[in-house]
């Protein structure tokens, strides 16, 4: 379980990545590897249908899906993240006595976690 100093600079920290990602250079970088990461699925899925998986494919085009498996990392990992972060809120819940000033500390920073899932939910949608 993670402290609670642990987890409100983790916090933090989600913050500070969610502004550096929402900048208009980085956003334009995701839209666009989005773009070619969706035109590059589309055609395996037609060399699928034809039995001919990715011999359509040249070896520039294979490439450059492989290219941006990072960026394509960036929204399941942030989501993946927010859901761990809820599990240890969830966890310290469980573990404190509920007449202790922790406790209370604790149900204060489920407001920092609403904040930041809405946060991210506000990036996510711009991705669709």
């Amino acid at each position: 379980m993670l402290k609670r100093e642990d987890w409100l600079t983790t916090v933090k920290r989600i913050h500070q990545l969610l502004a550096q990602v929402n900048k208009k250079q980085f956003k334009a970088q995701l839209k666009k590897c989005q773009e070619k990461d969706a035109a590059a699925a589309e055609k395996r899925l037609k060399a699928k249908e034809n039995e001919e998986e990715k011999e359509g494919m040249t070896f520039e085009e294979e490439e450059m899906t492989d290219q941006y498996e990072v960026e394509r990392s960036v929204f399941p990992s942030l989501s993946n993240f927010i859901e761990r972060m809820d599990e240890q809120l969830w966890k310290s819940f469980q573990k404190l006595n509920h007449q202790d000033i922790a406790y209370i500390l604790r149900i204060h920073d489920e407001n920092a976690l609403l904040f930041l899932i809405d946060a991210v939910n506000e990036f996510m949608v711009q991705f669709d």
